[in-house]
């Protein structure tokens, strides 16, 4: 043990505070946000539909309030071999709003003359207090429970309040960071959407004004119709290797699922899998290129689209059976069938072409037959122009949150059991990516 750090149990640094048990028929589409055990998501808390109660419910006790930086526990879950939705994965809230604390999660109370607030979090969402929690949870691997008092016996170690601080303050830079990286993915998504949506559906392009409309089509002169399959030169599907893939492998090549990516610069690492280069080498379509765009074709992913930059990390990729592939062939055009496909009413479509009941699913004839808008080629260069950057720019702020996410977590261990001495070492904390 480290010199001067002291263990604990946990139920004496800090209080473990079950969420309160409402009513299904008092959740409505709107009011105040409920955190229930679904809206524990990748340490973030995610509210969905049906998820929220009327603001009368804000006086019921304050301690089922949960308030920016409150960090929060899943005390039902499935086996911790499952962690997207295992039993113990915690969450803190980064929401400026109050929300309310749903039954069978719960809430951490910290006692601050023994324990800084963020370096509990951090403990919390360490291997070692993940694994302590799947030792402690009973019932069956679908559905395992721990109770407060579970949580209240795991041990840690703590060392003096200053260098709780110190050590909080170095894994929050990470963290930070990771968070600006978000936001500004997510306003660079809107710049990029707001440009398709401002040209291509209320069409106000450049040089709109001067344009003629043909009475035949209905579009602009130099305008088409083309259809998807008229359109691309690359509509491919991966493949499942035999045996299926192989879970215990942690390095190969990645095989790309609809669980892995969603959208721009949303790729989670966390659920890679893997096939052997052996099999990759096999594989004679549904192998990723540069500027592919994604379409996830059955079960409840169906319609979701992606694309791929260059900027992505591995030189061999693959997608598996449950992914489309499509390449027109013509960087230029890859940008604007993306965001044309990702739109609500491309989605809408894509669902609509589902013709299976057992496994919903789409066929590549039917995605061939949907037809999109295709401008004349000098305004598809010019959406080019305008979007390549932007879309360059998520994709590397994307890595780079990997990357501090992979740092951070080496950290962590380490930091929180006193591996490293702080006050021995010189710290550079990272740096945001310029524009």
């Amino acid at each position: 043990m480290k010199k001067q750090w002291v263990k604990y149990k946990l139920g004496e640094v800090a209080t473990v505070i079950g969420g309160y048990a409402f009513k299904s028929k008092d959740f409505k589409s709107y009011g105040v946000p409920v955190v229930k055990i679904k809206s524990l998501k990748e340490n973030n808390i995610v509210i969905s539909e049906g998820q929220y109660l009327d603001e009368s419910f804000l006086a019921i006790n304050k301690k089922y309030h949960v308030n920016k930086n409150d960090f929060l526990i899943a005390l039902t879950g499935s086996h911790i071999t499952m962690p997207s939705s295992a039993v113990g994965r915690v969450a803190k809230s980064r929401k400026k709003e109050t929300l309310l604390l749903n039954q069978r999660v719960g809430k951490f109370v910290v006692n601050s003359k023994l324990c800084f607030h963020n370096f509990l979090y951090y403990f919390t969402t360490s291997q070692y207090f993940f694994e302590s929690i799947g030792l402690r949870s009973k019932g069956a691997a679908n559905q395992a429970n721990v109770s407060s008092k579970d949580v209240e016996g795991i041990e840690l170690l703590l060392p003096k309040l200053e260098e709780q601080k110190k050590i909080a303050s170095i894994l929050s830079a990470y963290d930070g960071l990771i968070e600006n990286n978000l936001k500004r993915i997510k306003l660079l998504e809107e710049r990029a959407q707001l440009t398709y949506q401002e040209w291509f559906v209320r069409m106000k392009y450049p040089g709109h004004e001067n344009d003629v409309v043909d009475s035949e089509t209905g579009l602009p002169e130099g305008w088409t119709f083309q259809s998807i399959g008229v359109l691309t030169n690359k509509l491919e599907s991966g493949k499942r290797p035999k045996g299926g893939i192989d879970k215990s492998l942690n390095q190969g090549v990645p095989s790309i699922g609809a669980e892995n990516v969603n959208g721009l610069g949303k790729y989670n690492y966390s659920k890679e899998k893997y096939i052997t280069e052996e099999c990759f080498s096999t594989m004679n379509k549904g192998i990723i290129e540069n500027k592919d765009i994604l379409i996830y074709k059955d079960g409840a992913y169906i319609g979701k689209v992606a694309i791929f930059q260059d900027s992505y990390p591995h030189k061999k990729c693959c997608v598996n059976e449950h992914v489309f592939l499509i390449n027109t062939g013509e960087e230029i055009l890859q940008n604007l069938l993306y965001f044309t496909l990702e739109t609500n009413d491309y989605f809408k479509k894509m669902q609509g072409l589902n013709s299976n009941s057992a496994q919903p699913g789409i066929n590549q004839a039917k995605l061939k037959s949907l037809e999109i808008v295709l401008p004349k080629h000098e305004l598809c260069n010019s959406f080019y122009i305008v979007t390549e950057p932007i879309l360059k720019l998520i994709s590397t702020l994307a890595l780079q949150n990997e990357s501090l996410k992979l740092s951070r977590d080496i950290l962590l261990p380490r930091l929180m059991s006193g591996m490293i001495d702080i006050d021995e070492i010189k710290y550079n904390y990272p740096k945001e990516i310029s524009v």
